[in-house]
């Protein structure tokens, strides 16, 4: 992908696009989810080409491109999860993060579960 300068509003469409591909492959999702107008939850699950530094499953990642979220958790986690996004809107969820972050780590913890507990 090579970007000019004369056609920023291209370039920045091409970046967004390689950024949801690789949001989706990490997320075990389509692409598509994000463009969607209701929040789409899916079970973590490793992809080879995935980002290295990631552990599987991923307990809880949302992410979102603007008209939505696209959350992949570790299936216990999912309806905390899908009810948090589905409470807020958009913006606000990730304000409130700390707060699901918070609860799933007394879970993790309850259930002495290794993967969440760092």
């Amino acid at each position: 992908m090579i970007c000019n300068t004369h056609n920023k509003i291209g370039c920045y469409e091409d970046c967004l696009e390689v950024a949801r591909k690789q949001s989706a492959i990490d997320l075990n999702c389509n692409s598509s989810d994000f463009e969607k107008s209701e929040n789409v939850v899916v079970t973590s699950n490793y992809h080879p080409s995935a980002r290295k530094y990631l552990v599987y499953p991923l307990v809880c990642n949302l992410v979102s491109y603007g008209t939505n979220i696209v959350a992949s958790v570790d299936e216990r986690y999912w309806k905390i999860v899908k009810d948090y996004i589905d409470k807020y809107k958009v913006e606000h969820c990730f304000l409130l993060l700390c707060m699901v972050q918070s609860r799933l780590s007394q879970e993790c913890h309850k259930k002495q579960i290794p993967s969440c507990m760092g």
